[in-house]
């Protein structure tokens, strides 16, 4: 099982990483923590699963390379690609803000969530809240995580 996640923060990344790790300690996730190179690479490897952030910076920061413009809806945008390329992978949302765009492209997080069911019922398997101070995203993220990792046979 492979599993890939697509997020900026260092301290979240590294709870998710842990989360999985305890769960599933045979599997070592992929973190990527931008634009460009979350979408480089779903783009060329396969992975069961995907757990992408919703706001990220279009690169990787380094000491010679700014971050380029940030992206309120950048893992959106990396969903419509996986569509529009027939990428398989399932995704599940985790994110920590309640907002997402500006002006008339802005969206709650439950209405991000809903246009995500909406246009890509074929990949999109929910949205997880992700919160420092409780544990609730742990369990909206175990039930997501094993539904697609754990599928029960018909």
């Amino acid at each position: 099982m492979k599993i890939l996640v697509i997020e900026d923060d260092r301290v979240k990344s590294g709870r998710l990483r842990s989360f999985l790790k305890q769960i599933y300690p045979e599997i070592i996730p992929t973190i990527e923590r931008s634009y460009q190179t979350g979408l480089a690479r779903v783009e060329t490897e396969p992975f069961d699963l995907v757990l992408l952030d919703m706001t990220l910076p279009t690169f990787n920061a380094t000491p010679a390379r700014r971050i380029g413009r940030p992206r309120p809806l950048g893992g959106y945008e990396i969903l419509r690609k996986m569509r529009r390329k027939n990428i398989v992978s399932k995704v599940i949302v985790v994110s920590a803000l309640g907002g997402f765009g500006t002006g008339d492209s802005s969206f709650t997080f439950e209405e991000l969530a809903q246009k995500c069911e909406a246009e890509f019922p074929e990949i999109f398997v929910g949205a997880v809240f992700f919160s420092q101070t409780n544990s609730k995203w742990e369990r909206q993220l175990h039930s997501l995580v094993r539904s697609v990792l754990e599928p029960k046979n018909d």
